[in-house]
């Protein structure tokens, strides 16, 4: 019996593990905005509220405010994607869209020297939003797909804007 219960746990482990190694890790990214790095994390399960980590109270001050026409950049430490998207959207202070695909907007992609290069701009769903009050800030989640071999990997990062 002893020895039955044994060979189940030790099972039970070597599934868990095998599990585990088995989801996507994707490469190393560092994205910046202007002179700021921002903290970027890779999603391995982009269901549900996606930007929430950026509000856990440790990482809620870890979130850059940046201004209205800063160039980003996305550097993948010399493994470059062979396609890449981002989108913004307009997120509340939970890390919950406002306006789920609504008025999320694909973001023009540049690459050079390896880097990919963004800019950011206006967020159009800011100045439908009551959220968006003229002076203020106004919470923007970024999310970025990469393909790579064939596999997805997703990331996100937020950033506080001016709403307009």
């Amino acid at each position: 019996m002893l020895k039955r219960s044994l060979i189940i746990i030790l099972s039970l482990i070597l599934l868990i593990g095998v599990g585990n190694s088995m989801k996507p890790v994707g490469t190393n990214i560092i994205v910046t905005i202007g002179n700021e790095n921002v903290r970027t994390i890779n999603l391995e399960n982009t269901k549900g509220d996606i930007f929430k980590f950026a509000f856990e109270e440790k990482t809620i001050s870890d979130i850059k405010y940046i201004n209205i026409g800063e160039k980003g950049t996305l550097n993948f430490k010399n493994k470059p994607p062979d396609k890449i998207t981002i989108t913004d959207s307009l997120i509340n202070s939970k890390g919950q869209y406002i306006y789920p695909d609504k008025l999320t907007r694909e973001v023009p992609v540049t690459i050079e020297n390896d880097n990919y290069n963004f800019k950011i701009e206006n967020s159009i769903a800011s100045a439908y939003s009551s959220f968006s009050i003229e002076n203020q800030t106004v919470f923007r989640g970024y999310k970025i797909i990469t393909y790579q071999n064939k596999k997805e990997y997703v990331y996100a990062f937020v950033i506080k804007t001016k709403p307009y």
